[in-house]
């Protein structure tokens, strides 16, 4: 039987050999003479291919020169020597392999009597995964500072970006408060904070699509639209900003009909920002051109500019995320970084590219939209003659909105246009005028007291005589989330406009509507005997 030292040191290796970490003897030469499994598989060795050898001699690379570092410079020799415990130290062994292997180690001495009985032991755990893991951690903690400071300044520029056209609009109307209603300045002022609120709602806009594309959410409304319909309305909707800078547009755009499959208004929010872009980047007088090229089945619309241009470095680094260098040379162009971001994305998204080119700073650049044509759709001639002559190219508009200013500047803006209006102030009100006015279109605020605009699209659909297939029904409303959407679509909407609505938009969907009724005229001198499809 064991005696209870065997015993003991049995029960020690054991638990030696337990250990996370490597755990070796050496005897007072520096020789080891125990090792445990674990140890030496650290190290790349077999256990018994480590016993009798230096440890100092086995896991110390050599220095450049060839040599070993002396035993001056290595603590397990000093713990030798002086007898001194060495703790948490950190360093390079050498693996088998050649590689090396950060480690940290402990030696503890063995006070023995006998300098023949003397030692150390030794325990060391493999760094590797600790030092990756803190590499990782200091990569991490450099993203969000990056991140972070990203943040921060994108706070910043959009403090900036929203109190520029703040101040002007506030200046405007003081001078409007204490001048007379006649005075010449008045009609000056009111451009003024008419450009300026739109500059606030395109950058409250980009900012909801922008989140609406990161999560996810933004869902295109195709339908077939001429090229030229998107153009014209981003070129009025520039319009404001060229004027202020005295920019000369030209346009080189062919006059058959290149019909899209696109979400019209997405892509006038595209070519919008484009325009913008190149006026506020120029100096005040150059010109900007809009050509238009036919390249078998893509359309290419180029937008030119003379201004400031863009670094070499900087021609893809425009299209990132909250990007504002490369073509702000003096500092005082910055934007906010999302508007050609969101353009790329929006033109991706209809199958298309966006690029840019420039010859350099200062030397201008080129803003390139390559868009899918539409399929060609066949044209009966002998129904088309049969249409007789043209549609009148006026509607007739129910605006339905509980705030008495905004339901009649609308109907006076629309009128203006030479649309015919009505107005009612809440859902019984327009379902009473529904049948009596016949209305084309209702523009329907949601947020009606009592009888909200869900409810009242649910009704308008549901009354009899084909009002449910030919009113077409848009949402005015402050909520413009996709899900917002998705509950109006349910309610029978066609469309879901945004407050503040722009009156070129509600002019873009009247335009479509009366495309659509030239469309379901052709349909029905084509059939006149068929009867109507409920679906």
């Amino acid at each position: 039987m064991a005696s209870q030292r065997d015993q003991l040191t049995e029960r020690g290796r054991r638990m030696l050999e337990s250990s996370s970490d490597g755990v070796c003897e050496v005897d007072a030469a520096g020789y080891c003479t125990y090792i445990t499994a674990h140890g030496a598989h650290l190290l790349g060795y077999t256990v018994g291919s480590l016993i009798g050898k230096s440890l100092h001699e086995t896991v110390h690379p050599p220095l450049a020169d060839g040599r070993r570092i002396p035993p001056t410079q290595c603590s397990l020799c000093q713990a030798l020597q002086t007898h001194e415990p060495q703790r948490a130290i950190k360093a390079t062994f050498r693996h088998a392999s050649g590689h090396m292997l950060p480690v940290s180690y402990s030696i503890v001495p063995i006070i023995s009597t006998s300098p023949m009985n003397g030692g150390a032991v030794i325990a060391f755990s493999d760094d590797s995964e600790r030092l990756r893991a803190e590499q990782e951690i200091l990569r991490l903690t450099g993203e969000v500072t990056d991140s972070e400071r990203r943040q921060t300044e994108f706070i910043a520029i959009l403090s900036h970006e929203l109190r520029n056209p703040l101040a002007p609009i506030r200046t405007a109307l003081q001078v409007m408060r204490k001048s007379g209603p006649n005075d010449e300045s008045t009609a000056h002022l009111r451009n003024i904070m008419e450009r300026q609120l739109g500059y606030l709602v395109n950058l409250v806009n980009d900012l909801m699509d922008i989140s609406r594309l990161t999560s996810g959410r933004i869902e295109l409304k195709k339908e077939r639209v001429a090229l030229q319909e998107i153009l014209s309305s981003a070129i009025e909707a520039s319009a404001a900003l060229m004027a202020a800078s005295h920019n000369a547009l030209t346009t080189d755009i062919p006059q058959q009909p290149l019909l899209l499959n696109a979400d019209a208004t997405r892509l006038i929010q595209v070519f919008t920002n484009i325009l913008n872009n190149a006026s506020q980047y120029s100096s005040p007088g150059e010109p900007i051109s809009v050509r238009v090229l036919i390249e078998g089945e893509v359309v290419k619309v180029d937008i030119a500019d003379r201004g400031i241009g863009i670094g070499p470095e900087a021609v893809d680094q425009i299209f990132e995320m909250f990007a504002t260098s490369g073509r702000d040379v003096d500092g005082t162009r910055a934007g906010l970084g999302i508007g050609l971001n969101l353009s790329r994305r929006l033109v991706e998204l209809h199958d298309g590219k966006l690029i840019a080119t420039s010859e350099g700073l200062g030397r201008g650049s080129h803003f390139l939209v390559t868009l899918p044509l539409a399929e060609p759709q066949a044209v009966n001639l002998e129904n088309s003659a049969a249409l007789g002559p043209a549609l009148e190219p006026h509607v007739r508009a129910l605006i339905v909105d509980d705030n008495v200013d905004a339901a009649e500047s609308l109907s006076l803006l629309l009128q203006l246009e030479g649309h015919t209006t009505s107005i009612a102030h809440n859902g019984h009100e327009a379902l009473a005028k529904i049948g009596e006015f016949k209305p084309d279109i209702v523009l329907l605020d949601i947020g009606l007291p009592g009888m909200n605009g869900h409810d009242v699209a649910r009704a308008i659909r549901a009354l009899p005589g084909g009002t449910e297939r030919t009113t077409f029904l848009v949402a005015i409303t402050g909520w413009g989330s996709e899900e917002d959407r998705r509950r109006s679509a349910s309610a029978g909407f066609d469309e879901h406009l945004t407050k503040p609505v722009d009156i070129s938009m509600i002019e873009l969907l009247l335009t479509t509507l009366r495309s659509r009724r030239a469309a379901g005229s052709q349909a029905l001198a084509g059939s006149a005997d068929a009867p109507l499809s409920n679906t």
